[in-house]
């Protein structure tokens, strides 16, 4: 029964686009190594907030199951807690796409509604507004749209993090992308009361290792101390970001279930589908929608192209015969 209950979880996380079991973003590490985790991690003091932005990497189709992440985080490090909120890209199916998430440990992830799309900028932050009260935040620096939720959670407040992970299976951590480089900025926390940045909090580098071999290795921090870049030694040019292109506002049936309009969440009868927009130039473009539970609140939007038939008129001026 257990097994089965893990096989219909495992289904049910895949369908909102993310890997498989809880916990998803846990780390085993050991100094300034660590099997799934690249990044900087400050561990000298106790921390009430932290914050971060990077740019959404693309990541090339691939018919194999491959996951990345990027996050920032409280706790985790010398303690079983751990707070994080960021983006996560996947590659299957000859696809890729890319959600939003949040996790408190040892819950499991929950999907943020919001699109998210390879070269978008976010910015993310986690804040302890009171006792054991969090506020966690991710904005779409590109499209605008904004996420926040305040939940409960205790806390050690032990370690803050900004990373760039390859997420666990049920037993074991699952291929990385070909993320190439991602370049982190705004990484700060608030240690004792005060903003510092992640130099002046002591961050330091941990390198993501598989046995011999570096999968994923941390640049030194910039000249302001907020910025730093996760790179794959094996594959460190990044995938070009894609060009913006020209959408219809129809879309075509029978590809399409439902479109929700931007920010609106579509029914849970059609969580993990997708949309297929067009191009002017008749591209297909398909864009998975990372939909959490909860209900559409404006009207959905459906249009269908029909081909309209021109017919001949006889006109009034016809001569009869």
């Amino acid at each position: 029964m257990n097994a089965l209950k893990k096989l219909l979880l495992s289904l049910f996380l895949t369908t909102l686009g993310f890997s498989a079991y809880s916990p998803m973003h846990a780390s085993a590490f050991a100094g300034g190594q660590s099997a799934n985790w690249a990044g900087y991690v400050a561990t000298d003091s106790r921390y009430t907030a932290v914050n971060g932005s990077w740019t959404v990497p693309a990541v090339p189709a691939s018919n194999s199951h491959l996951v990345s992440a990027e996050w920032i985080g409280i706790g985790g490090i010398n303690s079983t807690d751990l707070i994080q909120i960021g983006t996560e890209a996947i590659s299957d199916q000859n696809y890729s796409r890319y959600v939003a998430w949040y996790e408190v440990l040892p819950a499991n992830p929950v999907t943020i509604p919001m699109v998210v799309h390879a070269g978008d900028s976010v910015s993310t932050s986690i804040n302890l507004i009171g006792t054991n009260l969090w506020r966690l935040q991710l904005k779409n620096n590109t499209t605008g749209e904004n996420y926040m939720t305040e939940l409960s959670y205790a806390s050690s407040l032990s370690s803050a993090e900004w990373i760039e992970e390859r997420p666990k299976d049920v037993d074991h951590f699952l291929t990385l992308t070909n993320f190439g480089r991602v370049n982190f900025t705004s990484s700060t926390v608030v240690q004792d009361g005060m903003l510092i940045s992640a130099r002046d909090a002591a961050a330091g580098p941990l390198t993501m290792v598989e046995g011999t071999q570096f999968l994923a290795r941390a640049t030194s921090l910039g000249p302001d101390g907020q910025s730093f870049s996760v790179y794959q030694p094996e594959n460190p040019n990044p995938q070009p970001l894609p060009v913006p292109q020209t959408v219809q506002a129809e879309v075509r049936a029978p590809a399409v279930t439902t479109l929700a309009s931007p920010g609106v969440t579509m029914p849970s009868t059609v969580q993990g589908s997708y949309v297929i927009y067009y191009t002017q130039a008749g591209t297909p473009i398909r864009v998975y929608k990372a939909a959490a539970n909860y209900a559409v609140a404006k009207p959905v939007v459906k249009k269908v192209l029909i081909q309209k038939i021109a017919k001949k008129v006889p006109t009034k001026k016809a001569v009869r015969k």
